[in-house]
């Protein structure tokens, strides 16, 4: 990524996070402290980012480069609200949410019942979860995960799995589309 496309990205995120104060704060009210999820340096050391909700502009772009994904399995990686499940399930994938908050879990799996949709919410860390039987993949993450979350899925994911990823781009991985920042990537 380059510098220019990096601070578009940051500045991308600071909008984003300013908009979504008021979610963020209704989380936070569920809990002293919440509304961040646990994620891993490098080194294997938990740092935390800020839940920030993916947008339905963004999820409706993801679903549209996703194409058909009905039957197959999908999983969203640090579902938070379950915005990106929710769409998953809808366009009828076996989908799966992973997500290590309780309290964001239970949101999450409290709107996929509200709507009656189908699909599971699993208080796991994606880092160490086996990703092999998955299809397609979402991933709202930020630049310091993107590294360590390609090599993974790279080694992990079946020919042919589709990956989205909003905002932050993998460092090697061929991008197969773009649209509106968020990017698909096809193993190959």
């Amino acid at each position: 990524m380059q510098i220019k496309e990096t601070k578009e990205a940051w500045d991308r995120y600071l909008k984003a996070k300013s908009r979504y104060e008021d979610i963020i704060g209704k989380i936070t009210d569920l809990k002293d402290d919440m509304g961040w999820g646990r994620y891993y340096s490098r080194s294997g050391i938990p740092v935390s980012m800020p839940f920030l909700p993916s947008t339905k502009s963004k999820v409706r772009t993801m679903m549209e480069l996703l194409g058909d994904i009905e039957g197959l399995g999908a999983a969203d990686l640090g579902a938070g609200d379950g915005e990106v499940v929710l769409a998953l399930a809808e366009n009828k994938s076996r989908a799966v949410g992973f997500e290590l908050e309780p309290e964001l879990a239970g949101l999450a799996e409290k709107r996929l019942n509200d709507r009656d949709l189908k699909a599971n919410i699993v208080k796991e860390d994606f880092f160490k979860a086996d990703l092999s039987h998955f299809q397609v993949i979402t991933v709202y993450g930020i630049t310091s995960m993107m590294g360590d979350l390609e090599k993974k899925l790279i080694s992990e994911l079946p020919l042919g799995a589709k990956v989205v990823c909003n905002t932050f781009d993998f460092p090697n991985w061929r991008i197969s589309k773009k649209k509106n920042s968020v990017y698909l990537y096809i193993k190959e």
